[in-house]
């Protein structure tokens, strides 16, 4: 949730998920996407934010949490998308603990796009 790509985590508890947007110490903080909100004509140009603002932000403990997560990122060039490839190992794959090997979250792979370099798909 730190990186300036990451768009939040979709996760939660069995059978409850939720959006998770930022954290305090062991708190992740989320909107609940089953909670329904009034709809707002955004072509007004003074139309109230009250809909998706909240006065009380819910928060849950990490260690609450269902490790089945989706993580979103938002990369808007191949640049950017390499870049991030070459950093995002450090943020995924946890430090050993005794010794003992930890997995990474995820891994970032070689797809079988069947481009052998950039100047062959210029469009992104």
């Amino acid at each position: 949730l730190t990186l300036p790509s990451c768009l939040g985590w979709i996760g939660g508890r069995p059978t409850h998920s939720l959006y998770f947007l930022g954290f305090q110490d062991e708190q992740l903080i989320h909107l609940d996407p089953h909670r329904l909100q009034p709809t707002v004509d955004t072509n007004n140009p003074d139309f109230p934010t009250s809909s998706y603002h909240s006065t009380n932000p819910r928060k849950i403990a990490i260690s609450k949490m269902d490790p089945s997560c989706c993580i979103g990122f938002y990369l808007r060039t191949r640049d950017e998308f390499e870049s991030w490839c070459e950093g995002i190992a450090e943020f995924s794959t946890p430090p050993d603990r005794a010794g003992k090997r930890q997995y990474p979250i995820f891994t970032i792979c070689q797809g079988s796009g069947g481009y052998s370099s950039r100047e062959e798909k210029d469009d992104w």
